[in-house]
């Protein structure tokens, strides 16, 4: 017995030795280390946080991170693995069609506009006569000059006429945007994207993301026919030659241009970034998805350099129910928020001079509604389809994912 007691205090004595010669333990620990030992001292009853632990068909080890990341898992008494793996890298992807209507449109014709329109009247020969029947000998077909003496649109001189024509026009379309008026003013787009996205899960209840897509979108724009305004009226005095020797008066206040159709092709990027809150109770979660970011599509097809520039805001709050983290449904709706209209860039290379720039104002369905699903067949692994819809919009979200 008094073996023992000289045993255990050399024991003692060197143990003191080695605390002098060496940092204490708790020295030693690591920041995560010391941290976890404080959350232990204030770890909540397991009842109070009850997060259903995923239990994975195809067994995979829980990854180092798990050890680490999330914070506060243990303050909350979440047993590691229980959550999905910490850290993820994503391909994702998007196929959407959508239909609206143009609330506004505002254009800006091109400079000089008046000079390219009186310069179609410049390549009407001098010697070119309009055939008029007249009601003498018969109903008698004559040729009477444009220009001139006899004119029919106007006894000024041609070089004259043309002239003040082009001054008058250029007059009245002025400079700056004006809104137009259009006829129909629909849009149709079908937009697909492709890229990727990282996150991780910072907190239990807070996951943040960025990503970054490819998008290429086919457009076509039903004008119709647009009306512009005009700063200043145009006149135009026509000779009464052709209209029983009545000299007649136009005045216009607005002109209106037959357009069609418009199809273009865009092709850019978009970039963003945010953060997904998530509280749970057992099986069922509810989520909110917070993000912004910015987006820049380009016209290669018209050499029109960012087309479309602007950031935007987007809100996803979601609600759904798990099965041991494996199978994931969920519903909500989602805005996308585009601050500012979109303006169009310096369009006189594409339309031959006669519109320089534009800004248009949507009219679109404030929301879209989701529907999805997410399998996660092993906790490294898991691939998630989302329906998007609303009057105007119908698409699909998907998601590829690798987690460690």
């Amino acid at each position: 017995m008094g073996g023992g007691v000289i045993a255990t205090s050399l024991l003692a004595q060197e143990s003191n030795l080695q605390d002098l010669s060496n940092p204490s333990n708790q020295e030693q620990k690591s920041f995560i280390e010391r941290m976890k030992e404080k959350e232990l001292e204030l770890q909540v009853p397991r009842e109070t946080v009850p997060v259903t632990e995923s239990r994975y068909p195809i067994k995979t080890p829980i990854p180092k991170t798990a050890h680490y990341l999330p914070f506060l898992q243990t303050l909350l008494n979440i047993k590691e693995g229980t959550l999905p793996n910490p850290l993820g890298i994503s391909i994702i992807g998007s196929y959407t069609t959508e239909t609206y209507r143009v609330k506004k449109f505002s254009g800006e014709m091109g400079v000089g506009i008046g000079d390219k329109i009186g310069g179609l009247f410049e390549k009407i020969p001098s010697s070119f006569n309009v055939p008029v029947k007249l009601p003498i000998l018969g109903q008698t077909n004559i040729a009477i000059p444009l220009f001139g003496t006899l004119g029919v649109i106007s006894k000024t001189p041609r070089d004259q006429f043309i002239a003040d024509l082009k001054t008058q026009i250029n007059n009245a379309f002025g400079t700056g945007e004006k809104e137009w008026k259009l006829s129909e003013g629909t849009v149709s787009t079908k937009t697909s994207a492709i890229g990727a996205k990282v996150d991780t899960w910072l907190f239990p209840f807070m996951n943040l993301f960025m990503s970054a897509t490819y998008v290429h979108m086919e457009q076509e724009t039903r004008v119709g026919s647009a009306t512009i305004p005009l700063d200043s009226p145009i006149t135009i005095n026509l000779d009464g030659t052709a209209f029983g020797n009545n000299p007649k008066t136009i005045t216009l206040n607005e002109i209106t241009f037959p357009i069609g159709s418009v199809k273009n092709t865009l092709d850019g990027f978009a970039v963003m970034g945010g953060t997904n809150l998530a509280i749970g109770y057992k099986s069922f979660f509810a989520s909110c998805m917070i993000g912004g970011g910015y987006v820049q599509l380009d016209d290669w097809q018209n050499d029109v350099k960012g087309f479309v520039q602007k950031p935007f805001m987007y809100i996803a709050p979601r609600i759904g129910y798990t099965y041991e983290g494996v199978f994931t449904l969920h519903t909500g709706v989602q805005k996308i928020k585009l601050f500012s209209s979109t303006k169009g860039k310096d369009l006189s290379a594409s339309s031959g001079g006669l519109v320089k720039g534009y800004s248009v104002e949507v009219d679109k369905f404030p929301i879209n509604f989701l529907a999805g699903a997410q399998f996660m067949p092993m906790r490294d692994f898991g691939i998630s389809l989302e329906y998007v819809g609303s009057p105007d919009t119908s698409g699909i979200n998907a998601e590829i994912a690798y987690r460690f």
